[in-house]
């Protein structure tokens, strides 16, 4: 399938609608008519509601669009520039949005663990409740890379020995840049490290896949690769761990592809190497807090199992299509060509920071251009919006624990200094947040 073809199947689902920027009177704020141009001109339709409204401490409109297929397209437009901060699709127009307190049946947001200097990006909880995080070397603050979060929210370095001291001279036997840990419910931590901190370039050989035996909490075995595995520009991202077949799939975002890893063996291959799946759609405008930025460089990112192991879930950060192919597919290297009729859509996305499941097969995507999170029903492809919360800035690599909370973390990734010209946009804490789900039948 070629980008032409990808481009038509997304504007089919109405996923490629682009954030304009209008330009206004600087003197005078825009009116709700304005607003409502603005907002038709992006998404033609039958306007639903418009209406002022506030987001971080300046005033807004939202205006909700119907199109042709039935989807409610929402805007939020700032009043003093004209700017659209955001915009989002609902499947179901009736459906009312959830608030910051949660949908119906799903709890308030908690806060696990703050922390004004460690960026925590992704969470993973064990059978038994262990809360593992990953912290990205992103500021000039050195992290322990991987920290077992504590009753109390304290953070403590994990497995606590010299991995956690960064040290730049010491890179194959060390984090460098850790961007993800996942729990594999059968006794064992895993930690990607794509070893390219403070957004650098990953150093040579450096990049690793490590298990840690969370019995005896020490690293048992590293996981290396070659060139073959990861050429020129390629990055290690994110990891699920199929452990009764003894599989790894993770993510590679720096060039495209599904690495599979035989934990036996160490043996690993490229699938999906540069397809379309697995690469950035060219078109993808978004926003974060009003800002807006293209995602054509951030290939396969988020990566998810089904409850069996048999489907592989997939997307590039901004989306706009949730792949799916079956497991048994990606046994051996095979050709993207013999592997295209297995490659299908699970649903339309967004642009995330991450994602999770449930045992249940739902999946929860973490939403960056309305700080929210959204479920996935896989075999629909039907999304609802759970919680939308201001705080959630860049809800990223999430995880589902066995008393039923996801945990969420919100390391506010755009506005670190290094993607703002050195200057600190943060607001206020990292935050780690947890939100009660509702009962199974």
């Amino acid at each position: 399938m070629t980008y032409l073809q990808i481009t038509a199947l997304t504007a089919s689902l109405g996923l490629l609608t682009v954030p304009a920027v209008a330009q206004t009177n600087e003197s005078k704020p825009l009116t709700i008519e304005e607003a409502v141009a603005i907002a038709l001109a992006a998404q033609p339709g039958t306007v639903a509601e418009a209406e002022p409204d506030e987001f971080q401490g300046r005033p807004v409109i939202d205006i909700e669009i119907v199109n042709d297929a039935g989807q409610e397209v929402e805007f939020r437009i700032d009043v003093a520039t004209g700017d659209i901060l955001n915009t989002w699709i609902d499947d179901d127009p009736t459906d009312d949005p959830a608030s910051a307190d949660g949908a119906e049946g799903f709890g308030a947001l908690e806060i696990v663990a703050a922390s004004p200097d460690f960026a925590m990006n992704g969470v993973t909880v064990t059978p038994d409740g262990r809360v593992f995080v990953s912290i990205p070397q992103w500021t000039e603050t050195k992290s322990p890379s991987v920290a077992e979060v504590l009753s109390g929210g304290i953070i403590r370095p994990y497995p606590g020995n010299d991995w956690n001291e960064f040290d730049l001279s010491k890179p194959f036997d060390r984090f460098m840049n850790v961007n993800a840990v996942h729990s594999d419910g059968a006794g064992s931590l895993w930690v990607v490290d794509y070893a390219g901190p403070n957004f650098g370039p990953s150093i040579k050989g450096a990049q690793k896949l490590v298990q840690i035996d969370l019995a005896s909490n020490q690293v048992a075995r590293v996981y290396r690769f070659g060139d073959d595995i990861l050429p020129e520009g390629a990055r290690l991202n994110d990891v699920r761990v199929d452990a009764e077949r003894g599989v790894a799939y993770v993510s590679e975002f720096g060039v495209g592809a599904i690495i599979i890893v035989d934990l036996e063996t160490g043996d690993a291959f490229r699938a999906l190497d540069q397809h379309h799946s697995t690469r950035a759609h060219p078109d993808v405008l978004t926003t974060f807090l009003g800002n807006p930025f293209r995602t054509d460089f951030l290939h396969v990112n988020d990566i998810e199992l089904s409850p069996d192991g048999s489907t592989l879930y997939f997307q590039p950060t901004g989306g706009p299509i949730m792949w799916q192919i079956p497991t048994d597919k990606l046994t051996k290297p095979i050709e993207n060509a013999l592997l295209e009729p297995h490659v299908t859509v699970a649903g339309k996305s967004m642009t995330i920071g991450g994602m999770t499941r449930d045992d249940d097969g739902l999946l929860y995507l973490g939403s960056v251009q309305d700080n929210a999170v959204w479920t996935m029903d896989p075999d629909t492809g039907a999304t609802t919006r759970i919680v939308q919360d201001d705080r959630l800035l860049w809800p990223d690599a999430m995880s589902v624990s066995s008393d039923g909370y996801l945990f969420i973390p919100a390391p506010q990734l755009r506005l670190l200094p290094k993607l703002n010209d050195g200057v600190d946009r943060t607001q206020g804490d990292f935050t780690l947040f947890r939100m009660r789900l509702p009962a199974s039948d």
